[in-house]
């Protein structure tokens, strides 16, 4: 058996303009769920939920902040960086591959 029957869950969240929103984002999601986040660079932000409230989570976010997407829900903070180092590199503009190219 695992330490907490609450299993935990954590949320990859993307937006090209995170850091303006990332402060409203943080202040409602602890207001409303008691979710806090764990992790945060540059365009990305990991927010950490229950197995119960993950989906209103992920609700609340599409709902109320249209300009941030989410990306995986995970289990650990690890998986979730992978995916995030993984969608920088498929978000990589055209110009910048062809000009690392040359």
């Amino acid at each position: 058996m695992k330490g907490s029957e609450i299993r935990k869950r954590y949320i990859l969240l993307y937006s090209k303009e995170m850091t303006p929103v990332l402060a409203n984002l943080e202040k409602e999601l602890f207001r409303v769920f008691h979710s806090k986040r764990k992790y945060a660079e540059k365009e990305y932000a990991i927010f950490l939920a229950n197995q119960f409230n993950k989906d209103e989570v992920i609700d609340f976010i599409r709902n109320g902040f249209p300009s941030v997407e989410t990306v995986v829900t995970s289990g650990t903070v690890k998986k979730c960086k992978a995916v995030m180092e993984s969608h920088k590199i498929a978000n990589v503009p055209k110009e910048k591959e062809i000009s690392t190219l040359l």
